[in-house]
């Protein structure tokens, strides 16, 4: 799970890199148009820790499809030990949580 994890972690930082360098919005699952493809970006053929990233984030796990508007990335996570699935806002150029809200629920999520 942590392996998945960790790959899923740098998928983002990939896609966040893409749409940095394009400056453009990925605002729905697969991106603009739900075609999966970032236009007009080169992506980088090498990526992981220390390799092609801007900035690296430890966020709680999740299943969860980043949107990009503007400056903000928002992704969805779930503590396990709480129960509670919440939604984490992150500044895309300084790689910062901005702010995280638990998403309420009148029973708890299971994975």
């Amino acid at each position: 799970m942590a392996k998945a994890f960790s790959i899923l972690v740098h998928l983002c930082c990939l896609l966040v890199f893409n749409q940095l360098a394009a400056g453009a919005d990925w605002p729905q699952f697969r991106g603009t148009n739900s075609s999966g493809v970032a236009t007009g970006t080169t992506p980088p053929v090498e990526f992981g820790p220390g390799k092609n990233e801007l900035w690296r984030l430890p966020i709680g796990d999740g299943h969860s499809s980043p949107c990009i508007v503007g400056n903000s990335i928002f992704l969805t996570t779930y503590d396990k030990t709480q129960r509670q699935l919440a939604l984490v806002c992150i500044d895309r150029s300084k790689g910062a949580i901005r702010w995280e809200r638990v998403i309420p629920s009148g029973r708890g999520y299971e994975n």
